[in-house]
């Protein structure tokens, strides 16, 4: 017997990669790699199937690093996805089941020119969604450009530039959700709509880099046209009804973190991060989590043992969207013990235990629908990783 609703979960992954060096004239080496997901979940409401999700994915990416051209080096590539998604039942978001495919093509170059390291980006997306319901189909592009600079002005310091250009297509969901979705407590509206998501972004970096310290401090700032997300548009206790729109919106921030290696086994760092974010017609964007500082210390034991722990403070969020409350701050300890080793000559392990919310604090997560809900309390992970 359950008390509550449950989930009966299946997932199955398959991934596959290789290279091969000198492929052939003017380029240096040959990367592939192809991954297939099959992702099923019942959700099981007093005994009977209430909601089945499916989902299968299919990835595949291929990318060639070519010979150095007038001094720049890089890669060219591309890439292909099939997302195919199938909900139904009471809680189902859609009207029908859709077929996501996404083309891709990219290229990364970059060159040093005395002491600054210069680096350009570019990717190009066709989107295609197919739905099987009378909804209109999707199919769009996007094109995404880059470029930094990494300026090594002193030994041991470093300043870095990065300036951007981001598209982003929607999201099935975002298009044509029309349903209840259980894991957020929300009914969700899609817009046929929606139009490429477009972003102009600048990151401001200086770095230190010696023998025992390092440490870096990055500024960012961004303004995007037509910023897709979820707006509240009513809210009855924990249930709440969204819509999928858009919005001009501008979100800025800092991150940083100093490191200082104590002695040859441990290692002690200070980091944090905060993010603002504003919707121009709305003020406070939605489910933005409030600053973070913390401390944590990495101790490397010899023989394959390593340990970790952490502290940090989550301040509380006051800066809320409509239909959201102020978040409460909190503090997190975490503890963590590994052991890694080598199986053989192709197959390394590693072994581990981890302890999270030691403190047992009350946790609200401002980044998530149900922020007025604690997260889990005290908790305990033990796992094993294996490559191969």
């Amino acid at each position: 017997d359950h008390a509550g609703p449950w989930v009966n979960l299946k997932s199955e992954r398959y991934d596959f990669r290789t290279e091969l060096n000198d492929p052939f004239s003017g380029f240096s080496k040959l990367r592939a790699q192809a991954s297939y997901t099959d992702y099923k979940h019942d959700e099981i409401e007093e005994g009977e199937t209430a909601t089945t999700f499916k989902s299968q994915g299919y990835d595949a990416r291929l990318e060639l690093v070519h010979q150095p051209l007038a001094k720049w080096e890089g890669v060219v590539g591309a890439q292909f996805g099939r997302q195919k998604l199938d909900i139904t039942g009471e809680e189902s978001l859609f009207a029908g089941p859709s077929t996501t495919d996404k083309w891709s093509l990219f290229a990364l170059e970059h060159i040093q020119w005395n002491d600054v390291h210069f680096e350009v980006a570019a990717r190009f997306d066709q989107q295609k969604i197919d739905i099987d319901s009378p909804q209109k189909n999707y199919d769009d592009h996007a094109f995404s450009y880059s470029g930094a600079a990494n300026w090594a002005f002193a030994p041991n310091y470093k300043l870095s530039f990065v300036a951007s250009h981001q598209e982003r297509m929607p999201l099935a969901q975002e298009l044509y959700a029309n349903g209840k979705h259980l894991a957020t407590n929300t009914y969700e509206l899609g817009n046929q709509n929606l139009s490429t998501e477009k972003s102009n972004n600048l990151e401001l970096g200086f770095h230190y880099d010696a023998d025992k310290l390092n440490y870096h401090v990055h500024v960012f700032h961004n303004w995007f046209d037509d910023y897709i997300y979820a707006r509240t548009l009513d809210r009855f206790e924990n249930f709440r009804l969204v819509e999928y729109t858009q919005d001009q919106a501008r979100f800025y921030g800092v991150e940083g973190e100093l490191s200082y290696q104590l002695s040859p086994r441990y290692t002690a760092t200070v980091f944090g991060d905060y993010v603002r974010a504003k919707i121009e017609t709305e003020g406070n964007a939605p489910r933005i989590p409030g600053g973070r500082l913390g401390t944590r210390v990495n101790a490397d034991f010899g023989d394959g043992f390593s340990g970790l722990a952490e502290y940090f403070h989550v301040f509380k969020q006051d800066k809320f969207a409509a239909f959201e409350n102020e978040t409460a701050g909190y503090n997190m300890v975490n503890l963590g013990l590994a052991y890694a080793a080598r199986a053989s000559n192709r197959t390394d392990y590693r072994v581990y235990v981890k302890a999270n919310n030691l403190l047992d604090e009350t946790v609200y997560n401002h980044a998530s629908f149900l922020s007025n809900l604690p997260q889990v309390g005290r908790n305990f992970t033990v796992g094993v990783d294996f490559s191969f």
